[in-house]
């Protein structure tokens, strides 16, 4: 019989599901454009929840069980990932006080020195160059604002 993958199919669909509010948050409108620039994330989204939903009713067809408990007993069975998740969660919630940039510039060095990277030099320059990256590409090109900073009215 084959490895029971339907937890891992709902979980991508609830993934995608996530990411429709989070899409319509981040860009920016889309008046006066032939093709929204909400376009290719939303699709990517809709295509995700499609094709994961495919995946899950297949897997169920073919006699896996689902279980929903495997869902936390997976996550809990590694603390890597508790901590992983944790720091991505304080970084989200970091982002709508601080904004994108100060809040990566803070997360990625974090997680470069939790997942063993001890050049400190080193990844304080990775990481500050891929934050630069990412902003000028997403803001410049792609149109695509992120959250800045809110505290104190600044």
């Amino acid at each position: 019989m084959k490895k029971n993958d339907t937890t891992l199919y709902l979980c991508i669909f609830l993934f995608c599901a996530a990411m429709i509010p989070a899409t319509y948050q981040f860009v920016e409108g889309s008046e006066g454009y032939e093709v929204s620039p909400l376009f290719w994330p939303l699709m990517a989204v809709y295509l995700g929840l499609v094709f994961s939903a495919i995946a899950f009713v297949t897997g169920l067809k073919e006699g896996q069980k689902f279980a929903p408990a495997e869902i936390f007993t997976g996550i809990w069975a590694n603390r890597t990932q508790l901590v992983f998740l944790a720091i991505a969660i304080i970084y989200v919630l970091a982002m709508d006080y601080v904004g994108f940039l100060v809040a990566s510039l803070v997360m990625l060095p974090v997680l470069l020195l939790f997942f063993g990277y001890r050049k400190y030099v080193t990844g304080l320059v990775i990481s500050t160059a891929f934050v630069a990256v990412v902003f000028l590409l997403f803001s410049k090109v792609f149109k695509i604002h992120f959250p800045t900073w809110m505290l104190g009215g600044f």
